[in-house]
């Protein structure tokens, strides 16, 4: 029998997934990439020397990567090697006080009694809650697309919700807990991870507390990159084709039933297209306006997760006083968050973010030189011009130097500013999003684009803008969840 013909449009981590488990159930897999290389927001670049992850750099959930390697006859050594970060990470405060989260729980919960009188026994009781939603989220809720209401609220989920506290917010939820407010912010700044703030964020993402603690953070050496390498080998070995530089311009459908796509004048036949791109630049730009299932009107009423200012920057110096992964909270930061999720503005005093990999990974830089990744959470659809660019930029240099508490400005010898207009360009990201849609309670499971298309038969997505969310495991999740969809509905 002549194979089924599958396009996959995406090379980020949904569409890899999507692609390999399609590919060894038996399909003809064509996986379409606009940029150059694999990886979407996982992508990377280098210049004089340094190797810079664009986007994601935190390595956790291992689990569901050794899942994905295993199914495939690998284990993610074959193609990288992982190191446990210990310090996990350090944050300062605006008041000048660093804590550093462990590796250790036990050392976590004396940080937690040595700030608050009771909080050591407080964040064991929290965190056994959170591994309770972690299993059980992993067990009846991730591992499935979401295209009705029963495939979401199955009758197990119902009679155990009550304990997931899916209709309260984390905000409230981790106030039960602890009242230092120190404490709330090193328990709240998962949100960032997920597109939200923590007053908008279900409880249940607690869990993401269990993965963090308790599941540790990781880095794979030579960076998020040789990751995106290891899924690329493995399509590669399953047969799937991968053509870069093939930007999509139209999804072909007649009568209802995709036949294939174009890219500029070049048509690729298919039996089912995947679309692991921005969702709504798919529906709303590669399809004509009767076959899209959500409209721009749709779009317009959604919570869109942050954008990010970022700065790729080398130094031709090491530093004195950096971590692998260092947080900046301030005193307020609800007033961040508010310029972010309610009231859209450039932030002037902003909590941010600085990674700086060549702390624990020497290959990332040129010998005696710094890799640095800094980032501030920003709100979507913020105008980003050149000029703003370079005086926001004066203001993080700044920033960065308080932090680290030594200059750099003179040492720079590479950077690149990255923002909204460059996430709309390179990923065609709605409003420059850096994460897709916010997870919210009604922006979550059930609630979010569904996995299959409305209106065409064998159109389908996966990726950071379905169930389950935004992250590099839940877009692996998502990229299998759909892959076990189609083998279910047009065989091997």
């Amino acid at each position: 029998m002549q194979k089924k013909k599958a396009i996959v449009i995406g090379a980020g981590f949904g569409g890899l997934a999507t692609a390999a488990d399609l590919a060894a159930n038996g399909f003809e897999v064509t996986l379409l990439e606009k940029n150059e290389m694999a990886g979407g927001r996982a992508r990377v670049f280098q210049e004089k020397g340094f190797t810079f992850d664009m986007g994601p750099s935190w390595y956790m959930m291992l689990e569901y990567f050794e899942r994905f390697f295993a199914k495939h006859g690998h284990k993610s050594e074959d193609f990288y090697k992982t190191i446990l970060l210990d310090p996990s990470y350090r944050i300062t405060y605006e008041d000048g006080v660093q804590v550093e989260i462990s590796a250790d729980l036990e050392k976590n919960i004396a940080l937690f009694e040595s700030i608050e009188k009771g909080a050591g026994d407080k964040l064991r009781q929290y965190l056994k809650e959170a591994e309770r939603k972690y299993h059980l989220s992993t067990d009846l809720v991730l591992q499935k697309s979401v295209n009705n209401f029963f495939d979401f609220f199955s009758f197990e989920l119902l009679r155990k919700a009550s304990g997931l506290n899916v209709f309260q917010n984390l905000d409230s939820y981790v106030k039960k807990f602890f009242k230092d407010e120190k404490l709330i912010q090193i328990i709240e700044y998962i949100t960032l991870f997920l597109g939200s703030s923590p007053k908008q964020l279900p409880a249940v993402y607690s869990l993401m507390n269990y993965a963090d603690f308790v599941g540790k953070v990781w880095y794979p050496i030579g960076g998020m990159g040789r990751v995106v390498e290891g899924f690329v080998k493995i399509g590669e070995e399953r047969g799937v084709k991968f053509v870069f530089n093939a930007d999509v311009s139209k999804i072909q459908v007649e009568k209802g039933i995709s036949n294939g796509v174009y890219v500029g004048e070049t048509f690729y036949e298919a039996d089912i297209v995947v679309s692991n791109a921005d969702y709504p630049f798919t529906e709303t730009v590669l399809l004509d306006d009767k076959w899209q299932s959500y409209k721009t009107s749709y779009w317009n009423k959604k919570k869109i997760s942050p954008s990010a200012f970022i700065l790729y920057i080398g130094l031709n110096k090491k530093l004195k006083n950096a971590r692998h992964h260092n947080y900046f909270f301030r005193e307020n930061w609800t007033k961040h968050f508010k310029s972010v999720f309610e009231e859209p503005a450039w932030e002037d005093k902003p909590s941010y973010y600085l990674c700086v990999p060549s702390v624990s990974d020497p290959s990332v830089a040129p010998p005696d030189c710094e890799n640095l990744f800094f980032l501030v959470p920003a709100a979507p659809g913020l105008a980003d011009a050149m000029e703003f660019r370079k005086e926001y930029r004066k203001k993080m240099i700044k920033e960065i130097e308080s932090l680290l508490d030594e200059k750099i400005e003179d040492n720079i010898i590479y950077e690149r500013i990255y923002s909204q207009s460059d996430f709309e360009q390179d990923y065609h990201a709605h409003k420059g999003t850096a994460l897709g849609m916010a997870l919210n309670l009604m922006q979550t499971g059930f609630f979010r684009p569904h996995n299959k298309s409305k209106k065409v038969k064998n159109l389908f997505y996966a990726g950071q803008y379905t169930h389950p969310g935004c992250g590099m495991a839940p877009c692996i999740i998502s990229g299998e969840n759909v892959a076990k969809d189609i083998t279910k509905i047009y065989g091997k």
